[in-house]
């Protein structure tokens, strides 16, 4: 009698680590199939082929405003337009950078929702031992998966370097503004300066 139940146990262990293998094997081939190397590739170009325009869209107006404000006072030819093309060239770089960025982190992410969706499906798996169904699953969560999604577009790269740009206009004007003051009541200063040390007299 123990014998039998031996076996019958030994028999109902190896359907259920059957089913499990099969189940596995199912899951691992579709999103083996699905998510590649090449896979995760795409999704970082097409996160670059998206908002690297707009980073450019952003770089020429916002050189041309400055070239607009720039010639506005004269200084179009002057070293200032020139320091500030030299800045503005490093923003854009930072910018592509950071656009590489978020296409490397936009993969990263995928992987890890891969991962999660594979996760669930194993545990599905152990609670239904049903191979067949499982296969199902796995293709349907691969297709919802791998399905195209809406790449966030790139927020303004130049907002602090105009603000940079602007603070630096602001405390020009104000340094130019007390020059041209100390230069009109310097005569005046001076006279102040050498009577600042006499006492006043009788007359």
């Amino acid at each position: 009698m123990p014998s039998g139940n031996n076996n019958a146990l030994n028999q109902l262990q190896q359907q259920q680590q059957a089913a499990l293998s099969a189940g596995g094997a199912a899951i691992q081939q579709q999103f083996g199939q699905t998510f590649t190397p090449q896979y995760y590739q795409n999704l970082e170009t097409n996160v670059e082929n998206q908002q690297m325009p707009q980073l450019l869209s952003q770089y020429r107006q916002t050189g041309q405003a400055t070239n607009y404000n720039l010639a506005d006072k004269g200084l179009s030819q002057s070293s200032t337009a020139q320091n500030l093309g030299s800045s503005l060239q490093s923003q854009l770089a930072q910018g592509e950078q950071q656009v590489v960025n978020n296409a490397q982190q936009a993969a990263q992410t995928q992987q890890e929702n891969v991962a999660n969706q594979e996760s669930q499906l194993y545990g599905q798996l152990q609670v239904s031992q049903n191979p067949t169904q499982t296969a199902q699953a796995a293709a349907n969560a691969a297709a919802e998966t791998s399905a195209p999604s809406v790449v966030a577009p790139l927020g303004n790269m130049f907002s602090n370097w105009t603000n940079l740009y602007l603070a630096n206009q602001t405390a020009n004007t104000a340094n130019t503004q007390n020059e041209l003051a100390l230069a009109l009541y310097a005569p005046y200063l001076n006279q102040l300066s050498q009577n600042s040390g006499a006492l006043p007299t009788n007359q």
